[in-house]
């Protein structure tokens, strides 16, 4: 387990953030990334969470409520070993749940890596 203060992990998702291509970037709307301490128990650690309707199947009619990524902070730390570890989990973890924003499902995220 490798475990930073809040403030040092909020700059390693914003600087996550800034490492996804300006292409994908450009393309996220009304998507709030947000940190949580840990998630609910369950049999493996999450990591992270999409909360909203993924963009291929909005309609003109979706709220204009915000969709969520959510970071579990202690659950990253758990996984990690290394800052070199934990900022990569951080990373790794924002694609996976940017690929639920753009429609992917678990399998097709697995399949290329995330």
């Amino acid at each position: 387990m490798f475990a930073v203060d809040r403030p040092c992990f909020d700059r390693w998702v914003e600087e996550a953030w800034l490492q996804i291509p300006a292409f994908f970037r450009s393309r996220v709307k009304n998507v709030s990334i947000e940190v949580e301490e840990t998630s609910r128990p369950s049999r493996r650690p999450i990591l992270g969470l999409y909360v909203g309707v993924p963009l291929p199947e909005r309609t003109s009619a979706e709220s204009e409520t915000p969709d969520r990524i959510i970071l579990y902070k202690k659950n990253l730390e758990m996984v990690s070993d290394s800052e070199e570890d934990l900022r990569d989990q951080i990373r790794q973890t924002l694609w996976h749940e940017l690929g639920h924003y753009f429609g992917m499902d678990e399998k097709g995220l697995r399949r290329r890596g995330y």
